[in-house]
């Protein structure tokens, strides 16, 4: 069965679809691979993996007649944005690594899925059976910590003392874990908003895992962060009993977190490490010595104020001879790297973004009932997943620098993008609706 392309495409529940449209499948696995298993994957195969989601991605949706290149909005900004920066790199004698290469494509990837909404469920299932394979491997070696040792760390982390356990899962940083368990909690968080019957139940309970899976990484900005993206959500969807609703979402929070505490010890682990830092009072203790990063940041930045020092150019040597290329606040890393100019031009592309998901929702919200079922979870996931990447990626992590981050980051942006257009679709049908009754 071949998925339709039309934009008035009507999904009528929120389950995993059994039969995918191959070639949404195979671009979906072949643009989310690259990011969510970054770390065990070579190079070369990253790369060829890459490259030829981007030649999927091409076919499937240059070949509508209907696309409107003047529906790509924002799209455009961030595919400006990525060539300026990558090219200022390659300008100024710097490697390409990855992540200069992949971001410019998945750009342009995420212009292209401004063409049809009929991806987003294929998309979806795909995102939820890699992401549930992270969270499955995080629970399975908290349980038995030897098959991790065994396994993952011998074969692929080694040399890496940031591969710890089941922490750090199948990446090499629990950083990068606490970041995947937080993407899968707030899309089955989604999903489990706009379902309906025995299905919610399901993701009822896939977010809970989630949530325990994130609560197990002992990352305490993913952790809060990942909850207050949620609690936004949550207000900004109900329309009725709002403040019971968020009154019975903390108590439901605070209730689950304490019943976690008695009854898992990995998870006490996590609440020790958060309050620990907590009543410490020492900013550079709860920080985790990033304050050293960020004053780095900005005597770069000093050095060469408009335009910056090249994307990527930021690096900090620690007294022990460790490096770290990540300035650890997206803002600080921007006028570092790009400069004035470039940080006046993310930042405007991010706030737009997020102020075109937030619009999104709003018009979804008016048209409820229509059918749209993956529409309006996507617009609720690019809504809440966008706003957790902004305020963790200027606080305490990274956007724009990590494959694992920018990849669903954008195309996030490219739902936003894809609804706007069917929406503006629709309008244009009504309109035209009103045009012939009343001439």
């Amino acid at each position: 069965m071949r998925t339709s392309y039309n934009r008035s495409y009507i999904y009528e529940d929120v389950s995993i679809p059994i039969v995918f449209a191959w070639e949404e499948l195979i671009a979906s696995v072949l643009v989310l691979v690259p990011a969510l298993f970054n770390d065990i994957l070579s190079y070369s195969m990253r790369n060829v993996m890459l490259l030829a989601g981007f030649a999927m991605v091409i076919c499937l949706f240059l070949r509508h007649k209907d696309f409107n290149l003047a529906r790509i909005g924002i799209g455009y900004g961030w595919l400006l944005f990525a060539i300026v920066v990558i090219s200022g790199r390659f300008v100024g004698g710097s490697e390409l690594r990855f992540a200069q290469m992949a971001f410019p494509i998945i750009s342009f990837i995420s212009c292209m899925a401004t063409s049809s909404t009929s991806w987003l469920k294929v998309m979806f299932g795909c995102a939820v059976v890699l992401l549930s394979i992270h969270l499955t491997a995080t629970l399975v070696f908290y349980v038995a910590p030897d098959l991790y040792l065994q396994t993952i760390k011998t074969r692929f982390f080694l040399e890496d003392v940031n591969a710890v356990g089941y922490q750090s899962g199948l990446t090499a940083h629990f950083s990068n874990n606490g970041f995947i368990m937080a993407t899968g909690f707030l899309l089955t968080a989604c999903l489990a908003l706009n379902a309906k019957g025995r299905v919610r139940r399901w993701w009822i309970a896939l977010a809970a895992l989630f949530f325990l899976g994130l609560a197990l990484t002992q990352k305490r900005a993913h952790l809060v962060f990942g909850i207050a993206a949620f609690a936004l959500l949550f207000i900004v969807t109900g329309k009725r009993g709002k403040v019971f609703r968020v009154c019975a979402f903390a108590i439901g929070i605070t209730t689950a977190f304490v019943v976690a505490i008695r009854m898992i010890p990995g998870v006490a682990l996590s609440f020790e490490r958060l309050t620990s830092t907590l009543e410490s009072g020492d900013i550079a203790e709860i920080t985790t010595g990033r304050t050293f990063l960020w004053e780095e940041a900005i005597r770069g930045w000093r050095e060469h104020p408009m335009f910056g020092n090249g994307w990527g150019s930021y690096v900090y040597v620690w007294p022990g001879g460790n490096t770290s290329i990540y300035a650890h606040n997206e803002i600080l890393q921007m006028l570092h790297d790009t400069g004035v100019v470039g940080t006046g031009l993310f930042l405007c592309l991010a706030i737009g973004s997020f102020a075109l998901a937030v619009r999104n929702l709003k018009d979804m919200k008016r048209s409820a009932g229509t059918g749209h079922t993956y529409e309006m979870c996507a617009a609720c996931f690019a809504l809440s997943f966008e706003f957790f990447c902004l305020i963790y990626s200027c606080t305490t992590g990274t956007l724009l620098q990590q494959p694992l981050v920018f990849i669903p980051y954008l195309m996030s942006v490219g739902m936003s993008t894809a609804i706007r257009s069917r929406i503006s679709d629709e309008r244009s049908v009504q309109h035209m609706g009103t045009e012939v009754r009343y001439a």
